[in-house]
């Protein structure tokens, strides 16, 4: 996957070296649980700058059912945190987890502010997670559903998402897509 990544990873290094140099930057996989509670919370408060239109009360839903979600994951070894942290603060959250071989990228957010985005702090942290993932011997991170531009920077293979509802007749089952 490096070898085919090269000419991308080269530029990931090179970025990830200067947002290190001038900011003084860190990534960090959060294996604590007591750390586990201030991430989430700071994952909440980036997903709510970056996406505040959406309507918050559906955010705060979906970062209720993490909150729950992110212990029973960790108690069991499948959640992985990765942030990159400036200045003590953390800039970019990446909140994934592991099964069977499989990084699950399941939730991400990253500081809206100006000053970051001449790094692309989010897609830094994206790229140190796929290197982590290779480093423990994962053979897919799977970077789930949507087709987002920077998804196409990794040289991803796109599958299709499919739902389906199951119709019950007097006689028959009926299957169809939605």
């Amino acid at each position: 996957y490096l070898t085919r990544l090269s000419p991308a990873l080269r530029d990931f290094e090179r970025r990830t070296r200067k947002l290190e140099r001038e900011q003084k930057a860190r990534f960090e996989r959060v294996e604590d649980e007591g750390v586990l509670e201030p991430v989430l919370a700071a994952l909440h408060r980036l997903q709510e700058e970056r996406w505040s239109a959406q309507g918050s009360a559906a955010l705060a839903t979906y970062m209720g059912f993490l909150r729950r979600l992110a212990p029973l994951l960790a108690a069991r070894g499948w959640l992985d945190v990765n942030v990159l942290w400036i200045e003590e603060a953390p800039v970019a959250i990446d909140l994934a987890f592991r099964l069977k071989g499989v990084y699950y990228g399941y939730a991400a957010a990253f500081d809206p502010d100006p000053r970051w985005k001449k790094y692309g702090v989010g897609i830094l942290l994206l790229a140190s997670s796929i290197r982590t993932a290779i480093e423990d011997g994962l053979r897919t991170f799977d970077l789930m559903r949507g087709e987002d531009a920077y998804k196409a920077r990794f040289d991803t293979v796109t599958s299709r998402n499919h739902r389906f509802r199951l119709l019950k007749t007097r006689k028959r089952y009926w299957i169809y897509r939605i």
